[in-house]
């Protein structure tokens, strides 16, 4: 079974109050689910748990508080969770959670839907509402605990009415959730305190561009926001690789190289400019930063997918008005460039 957190060593940059974490492993075969229940009733959610596994219900949870957002890393052999509308009365809770899934197949049940899950997908859900969600196997989620207010009053009342399920295999909300999944095991393998404000914005950012391009899809307006948003992402991704292109980011979007320059176009610019712009910022930032001083200027333009230093030279000077050597300089006497 996939351990919650990497190393116990990895734990120390994270207060103990702001974590949490509890397996079965070591409870009787015959306690675990009572013990698993009432765990996830203290921190997470009233709930209620069933396995059929001859070994009883084999599980962990790790929780981050992210300030104003809970993460929770939950790992177990097959089983499935129910929050019914007694359990609602009697453990309210006004959040919405957005289940990542990584490990098996599952069901994501609400409000007569029944979606089939893989690994990749993403369903967002109001937990004020009764739901049941099962992993066939072995599995694991990445689950957001949200607030209802941090979404505030941006959405109609009934944009959780029923659940937001988000294919892993296709649409541009992919790249949203792709970016998030690799974001949040990064911070579940070397947790930081001071790196959760930066995970919580994000995934705030994310979660609700998926909820505009589901109500977006709903009334049959553009999708635009959704699609931008998940080009730039992509493009922070694969900023690095010298092969990122705009025909590379319009096939990984699933839309076309047209489709693609007309939404960069409604910000006056095109594909190609966001990318090359992206790593000029990121080769000026190495350029001022002293621990990357040990490596020369071309270098830090390879390490951002120039492929060519004449050519970084020459657009860095035409993008900031001095050469990267000039920007290198100016850094180490104290003048950085604004």
């Amino acid at each position: 079974m996939v351990t919650a957190c990497s190393t116990l060593a990895a734990m120390i940059t994270y207060p103990s109050n702001a974590y949490t974490r509890w397996s079965t492993d070591d409870v009787a075969v015959a306690d675990r689910i009572d013990y698993w229940n009432d765990r996830n009733t203290s921190v997470l959610v009233g709930l209620r748990s069933s396995s059929f596994a001859d070994d009883g219900l084999r599980a962990a949870q790790t929780n981050f508080d992210l300030g104003g957002l809970r993460l929770a890393d939950i790992s177990g052999n097959g089983h499935v969770i129910e929050r019914n509308s007694e359990m609602v009365r009697r453990h309210p809770k006004p959040a919405v959670f957005a289940s990542l899934v990584l490990q098996s197949k599952g069901f994501f049940y609400q409000a007569g839907e029944c979606h089939q899950l893989e690994p990749g997908d993403l369903v967002l859900y109001d937990i004020q509402r009764p739901y049941a969600i099962g992993f066939h196997d072995s599995m694991r989620q990445v689950l957001f605990d949200v607030p209802s207010n941090v979404f505030g009053h941006q959405f109609p009342s009934d944009a959780f009415a029923k659940p937001i399920k988000v294919n892993g295999r296709n649409g541009s909300a992919r790249v949203l959730a792709m970016r998030l999944r690799q974001r949040a095991i990064d911070f579940i393998t070397r947790p930081s305190y001071d790196r959760a404000p930066e995970l919580r914005d994000e995934a705030c950012a994310v979660l609700q561009t998926v909820v505009c391009d589901h109500l977006a899809g709903q009334s049959g307006t553009g999708l635009s926001v959704s699609y931008l948003a998940a080009a730039r992402s992509y493009v922070a991704q694969n900023v690095h690789d010298p092969d990122l292109n705009a025909t590379r980011l319009a096939a990984a979007l699933g839309i076309s190289l047209r489709h693609l320059t007309r939404l960069f176009a409604a910000q006056g610019q095109t594909p190609a400019y966001y990318i090359r712009t992206l790593r000029l910022q990121k080769a000026r930032a190495d350029l001022a930063d002293p621990s990357q001083a040990h490596l020369s200027v071309a270098a830090i333009a390879f390490k951002w997918g120039f492929v060519s230093q004449a050519h970084f030279s020459r657009v860095f000077r035409q993008e900031f008005g001095l050469s990267p050597k000039q920007s290198r300089d100016e850094s180490r006497h104290g003048s950085a460039p604004a």
